[in-house]
């Protein structure tokens, strides 16, 4: 009892995330304009960092222990959650930190290379 209500609250996290991900993609591949759905949708992030910190307090607690005893699985789960977490947080959170280990000129040229021309064009 004491992990269904994280793992609920971490599901209804996930799916919003995958929406989230969903509408992205429509707007990188398809090109419709639904980054403003996006861009609201970006709130979940908040709920998402509240939701994985309720996580390891829940995970933490003596109720937790206890109840891993009986519910090996989801407390294994869960270190999976704040594991995985943990691990992603840092590369999605700071992606132009990672910009700065390369030079000025290679991210110029990866910048303003002209665009790449299509074998369809050739064709014709």
């Amino acid at each position: 009892m004491i992990f269904d209500n994280v793992i609920l609250l971490l599901g209804i996290y996930h799916i919003i995330e995958w929406l989230r991900t969903t509408i992205l993609m429509t707007v990188i591949c398809i090109g419709v304009n639904f980054m403003w759905v996006w861009y609201i949708t970006c709130l979940n992030s908040l709920y998402g960092l509240a939701i994985f910190i309720y996580c390891h307090i829940v995970y933490a607690s003596a109720a937790g222990k206890s109840c891993a005893l009986n519910q090996q699985t989801r407390y294994e789960w869960l270190m999976a959650e704040i594991i995985v977490f943990w691990v992603s947080f840092w590369v999605y959170l700071f992606p132009f930190f990672y910009m700065r280990f390369f030079k000025i000129e290679t991210v110029h040229e990866y910048l303003y290379a002209p665009p790449e021309e299509s074998d369809e064009e050739d064709e014709e």
